[in-house]
């Protein structure tokens, strides 16, 4: 009787600790697989930080410490559409921006994520123009007192930047608007001097993202006064 109830309870504590092995074994590779399946689920979105965000600014993404998308794109017929030209592709992080020459239709690049974008700018360089990597600037165009802000564009402490959109273009905000299947939003400049030069600087974001002006007096902005 004896000898029956010892080998039952090795029998039972021989499970237990098999189990408690198995436990240990499928916990940790269920996190993992957690964690990659919500790294995965968003695919390119996750890869433009501005993607899912409230409010947006070229302020915002140029001192964020993850990498944005955006595109400058010219259309003479001031409508942001796959038939814009793309002029330039941008990617601000932690005060840099790291720029590209490029050109084609925005259907090109309109359904692509960051890193799809910045492989392909990459693909192209040499056939289109340079790459540089600068330090970020935010030009405020200030209004007649000086007070309060009417626009602004990217631009770096150098001017090294081949940027199409000028301090002294007329500038408004571009709400979230679909392109092919992604939103867009940014800046509109229309030059005072030949408003069939229409440029656009826009970044993905989600469908009820804000775009805003920033506020003079932070980090790399500069104030633009009027002439």
């Amino acid at each position: 009787m004896l000898f029956t109830i010892f080998v039952f309870w090795r029998r039972r504590m021989k499970l237990k600790t098999i189990f408690l092995t198995m436990l240990l074994v499928i916990l940790p590779l269920s996190a993992a697989g957690c964690s990659e399946g919500g790294s995965s689920s968003n695919g390119g979105a996750t890869s433009s930080n501005n993607l899912g965000k409230q409010k947006v600014t070229l302020l915002s993404s140029l001192r964020s410490p993850t990498k944005s998308l955006w595109y400058e794109l010219s259309n003479s017929r001031g409508v942001l559409s796959t038939d814009a030209e793309t002029r330039h592709i941008f990617l601000p992080q932690n005060g840099k921006i790291t720029s590209y020459d490029t050109n084609g239709d925005f259907s090109k690049f309109a359904n692509l994520s960051l890193t799809q974008a910045q492989k392909k700018a990459d693909k192209e360089l040499g056939k289109y123009g340079n790459k540089e990597s600068v330090q970020g600037q935010i030009q405020l165009l200030m209004d007649d007192s000086g007070n309060e802000v009417e626009g602004e564009r990217l631009s770096d402490v150098k001017d090294i930047l081949n940027i199409d959109a000028k301090w002294d273009d007329h500038v408004q905000i571009i709400p979230p608007t679909k392109v092919l299947k992604q939103y867009f939003a940014g800046y509109v400049y229309t030059s005072s001097k030949d408003p069939d030069d229409v440029v656009f600087m826009v970044t993905p974001v989600s469908k009820k993202t804000v775009i805003d002006f920033d506020k003079p007096g932070q980090k790399y902005t500069k104030r633009i006064l009027k002439h």
